[in-house]
Order: C-alpha cells, then sequence, then structure tokens
C-alpha cells in the first residue's frame, strides 16, 4: 500500500513526512531527520525483556556494522566489544582499535599480570609464588600497576633486580622512562642504601637498583634474600 505513492516498493510505503500528534506536541520523522516537541525524556523503548538495542552505520555500500550496542541491563558496547558483562558501564573491545585523534578515550582495561624475578648480571632470584600478582588499570595510553612481590629463594645474584611480566610493553620512545614507588623489607645487612625503580622504553620489567650519594648505583639483586619484599606502584605510557 502506498501513501503518498503510485507506486509503492514495499507492503506500506509512505512517501514524505511521517508526522503523529496529541494535542500540541508531535513525532515527526523525514528521510534521516527524527524530532519531538514534546517537552520531557525522549523515549525508545523495546518492550521485549531481556533485550539489546543496536545502533549500525554503513562502512561500505553493502554492510552495515553494529557501531553501538546498548545491553538490557545497561552496558554500552562499543563496536567489537563484548555484550555479556554483568553490572552498568561502557566495554571496549578486548583488542584497542586506536583513534588518532589525541582527545578520543579509545581503551579501557582492568585485570591482573603473573609477575617472575630475574637479574640484569648474574646469578638468580626466585619469586614467592603467593606473592606474584600485580594489578593494572589502563585508560588510553596509561597503565598504572601496583602489587606486593616477595622473593623466594635466591642464587648468588647480582646487577639490577628485574620484576617482570608488566601487563603491556612500555612505549619505545627512548625518553620515556618511568620512576617507580617502591617500599622494601628484609633485605640483607648490606642494603644500607635507599632502593629505586625505573621503567626503561620498550620493556615488560621494572629494574630495581640502590641509590646513594646523589647517584643511582644498580645492584638490586645483590641485597636480595629469602622473604625480602617489594611494594611496588608505578604508571608509565605504552
Amino acid at each position: 500500500m502506498g501513501i503518498g505513492t503510485d507506486s509503492p516498493s514495499t507492503l506500506l510505503h509512505v512517501a514524505g513526512v511521517v508526522r503523529t500528534s496529541s494535542g500540541s506536541n508531535f513525532s515527526q520523522f523525514s528521510n534521516n531527520f527524527l524530532r519531538s516537541n514534546a517537552a520531557g525524556s525522549f523515549f525508545y523503548d523495546n518492550a521485549t525483556v531481556g533485550q539489546s538495542n543496536e545502533f549500525r552505520t554503513s562502512v561500505s555500500s553493502s554492510l552495515d556494522t553494529t557501531a553501538l550496542t546498548l545491553t538490557a541491563n545497561g552496558i554500552l558496547a562499543l563496536r567489537n566489544a563484548g555484550t555479556s558483562a554483568t553490572g552498568v558501564g561502557i566495554t571496549f573491545p578486548s583488542t584497542q582499535s586506536a583513534s588518532s585523534d589525541a582527545n578520543t578515550l579509545d581503551d579501557y582495561e582492568e585485570g591482573t599480570f603473573t609477575a617472575t624475578m630475574s637479574t640484569s648480571s648474574s646469578g638468580s632470584v626466585t619469586i614467592d609464588t603467593s606473592f606474584r600478582t600485580g594489578f593494572y588499570t589502563k585508560i588510553g595510553r596509561q597503565v598504572s600497576i601496583l602489587g606486593q612481590f616477595k622473593v623466594a629463594s635466591v642464587s648468588s645474584p647480582t646487577g639490577e633486580l628485574y620484576i617482570n611480566g608488566l601487563p603491556f610493553t612500555s612505549l619505545s620512545a627512548t625518553t620515556n622512562h618511568s620512576g617507580v614507588v617502591i617500599f622494601a623489607d628484609a633485605l640483607t645487612s648490606g642494603a644500607t642504601t635507599q632502593m629505586m625503580g625505573y621503567i626503561a622504553p620498550n620493556v615488560t620489567n621494572i629494574a630495581i637498583g640502590r641509590f646513594s650519594a646523589g647517584a643511582y648505583l644498580g645492584g638490586g639483586a645483590s641485597v636480595c634474600q629469602a622473604s625480602s619484599y617489594f611494594f611496588i606502584q608505578a604508571t608509565y605510557f605504552v
């Protein structure tokens, strides 16, 4: 049936503006324009319980792609993001789709990572498996981490102490070094200087060493022993 046309192309074909009204209020749809002049909130209501609402865009002449999904429980999922989460929030894709716009938030992720320990020179430092879990939050290019890491055993370690297994590789720019906040305890009696740490460019580890008389000395591994532990907090960029 055609309204405003003698050549309908569908079961109901309305040519021109579609308008509904109640008193002085109206809703109007014309081409790609939807308008209502009624005061108060505008409602889009899916009356079937538990259903998601998808908003699609055309990425080619023959393909429509879901750009946004609003789930029944209040999750707003961006393109290619999962829709099975509980609670309320915005879900990003599991693999970041990086934006070229500096003002666009294109990633958010929370999780844990499993750390290991090693040295930059010789010997070994083994982490306690009960104290090797770190936590992270990634917002855009910024990653914040924290954790409590404990030494299980050592074997003649020398050089810097490495805490390995950071969740993302640091930015590769040569000027990109990030400082680390460290609290250390139960070190050897030779640990008479302050402990410091940093994250170098293009790595997934924290390097820990000693600081004394205005200079970084390295040698963080050499003052470790069984039951030494480190509280770590850091922010770095990827």
